[in-house]
């Protein structure tokens, strides 16, 4: 599935959906409605209900996140949805969504957990590190697209979690030295980035500096977690 963010699509009027969104717990019941009586904007109106406001929402969003008959696209929106709507109170089904067996859910799990998660993801996070940089040097280093590199590249969006929840020395030391010493295994694009957002990762750098975290943030939610309905 290509990486969709939280773009609204389907024949519903995203102006309708807006308004809705922004009529309080009234819009969410009618977005909630349509959930059922408009089968073809389900994914629009699940995109949707991560501003809206209202006590049935976040259920309904925890239930589709987890639910193995929803599709693909949907179980994702909701996980997006959470991410934005609870923030780190989500942690649990997105900590869970890093265990599904289905790649893809796996990885939006990973990336709302690196934006809002909390710190219960550090093991797994940090052993999904390990995983993808356990393979050899890239054949064609200069493959990755920069301007791409949020849905392209498997160590940045562990690398953004890690960074946040790396609070101590200990910590730290041991993501900068998993990465320094596996250097070559990454694509230029991502020893880039890694120069402007976590620069002691480097193994050749003069100044090694600890991460920037608001520049990591704001890199993360840029294509996924913007706002779409409420300033």
């Amino acid at each position: 599935m290509a990486m969709k963010g939280s773009q609204p699509a389907g024949p519903l009027d995203v102006g309708t959906i807006g308004r809705m969104v922004r009529d309080g717990a009234a819009g969410e019941a009618m977005l909630i409605k349509l959930l059922a009586s408009n089968p073809d904007d389900k994914n629009a109106v699940i995109v949707a209900l991560g501003e809206a406001c209202g006590n049935a929402g976040i259920p309904i969003l925890h239930a589709i996140a987890a639910d193995r008959g929803a599709t693909i696209d949907e179980r994702c929106s909701a996980l997006v949805a959470l991410a934005k709507r609870q923030g780190s109170d989500a942690s649990e089904t997105l900590a869970r969504a890093l265990l599904d067996e289905d790649r893809v859910i796996r990885r939006y799990g990973l990336l709302c957990m690196a934006y809002v998660g909390d710190g219960r993801s550090w093991d797994a996070v940090l052993y999904a590190l390990r995983v993808s940089l356990a393979g050899p040097a890239p054949r064609f280093p200069f493959a990755l697209n920069p301007a791409a590199l949020f849905s392209q590249s498997e160590v940045l969006p562990p690398i953004a979690y890690l960074a946040r929840f790396a609070t101590n020395a200990s910590r730290e030391e041991m993501v900068v030295g998993l990465v320094s010493s596996n250097w070559d295994k990454l694509y230029n694009a991502e020893q880039e980035w890694l120069r402007s957002h976590w620069l002691a990762c480097d193994p050749n750098a003069e100044k090694p500096m600890p991460p920037n975290l608001s520049r990591i943030q704001s890199w993360i939610q840029r294509p996924f977690f913007a706002p779409l309905y409420v300033d």
